[in-house]
């Protein structure tokens, strides 16, 4: 989730949410795993990534949880909604990035 979007729903839940209450910020356009994030920002960046096959102790340590996704409908429910996905979030970064490193 980009940073804006974490910001805001902080905001709506110090604002909106019940006391005691836990709630989420994930947003449903932005998920993407590892590899996915990484050929994102390769294309952003206008770089290229390259994906190594695993090694056997790579795949013996995997966790053996294959899909976890949080929800955000609490966090929703009180009038919240993310409005970055993955690339929009790594193109701006970059843009942050580059003007102060410039």
């Amino acid at each position: 989730t980009y940073v804006a979007d974490c910001a805001s729903a902080a905001l709506t839940v110090l604002l909106k949410g019940k006391k005691g209450s836990a709630y989420n910020s994930a947003v449903p356009e932005a998920r993407a795993s590892i590899a996915e994030f990484a050929q994102a920002v390769a294309e952003v960046s206008g770089t290229k990534v390259i994906f190594a096959d695993p090694t056997e102790a790579d795949l013996a340590n995997r966790t053996p949880i294959a899909k976890q996704v949080l929800s955000s409908g609490k966090t929703e429910s009180l009038g919240w909604r993310g409005r970055y996905d993955v690339r929009t979030g790594v193109s701006h970064t970059l843009k942050i990035w580059r003007e102060s490193v410039l």
